[in-house]
């Protein structure tokens, strides 16, 4: 990219919104991604930008949830929709967000950092559950119908 390009890239931190600032003790998983779709940037007279607003496409955000050190969960928030983001969602999806880096993305030796990507966001439940569904399903014997 040329100098211009350069100087217009920037990234924004924000403190979160009252209602979404303290995590409660008695909270469930998905408090965090409905705190997400509360605020997740402050906007002007109280209207913040939240994770159900599409903004054309203009805004996307990364939530990591961390738990424990086993338990920690990454959701990419990108068009008023919420998706769990894994190492190979790195080439299945965000290639075909940016289109002008899809090449390299899947014509680059990037493997090796997807595994490092999942050997850092840790989710050992998660993981098992991904493992099964992604090995099959063991069939199960139904009885015969009696219509």
């Amino acid at each position: 990219k040329d100098k211009k390009d350069q100087d217009n890239n920037e990234m924004i931190f924000f403190e979160q919104h009252e209602k979404a600032k303290i995590i409660p003790n008695d909270h469930v998983a998905e408090w965090y991604v409905e705190a997400a779709r509360t605020c997740l940037v402050p906007g002007p007279k109280s209207k913040p930008i939240t994770a159900k607003d599409t903004l054309n496409g203009q805004l996307i955000t990364f939530s990591f949830h961390v738990e424990e050190a086993n338990k920690i969960k990454c959701y990419i928030l990108w068009n008023g929709q919420t998706m769990r983001f894994r190492g190979d969602n790195i080439a299945n999806i965000l290639s075909y967000l940016f289109v002008d880096s899809a090449p390299n993305v899947k014509g680059g030796d990037y493997a090796s950092s997807l595994k490092i990507f999942d050997s850092k966001i840790q989710d050992t439940d998660f993981d098992e559950f991904y493992k099964k569904i992604n090995t099959g399903y063991e069939k199960i014997s139904l009885p015969p119908s009696n219509k």
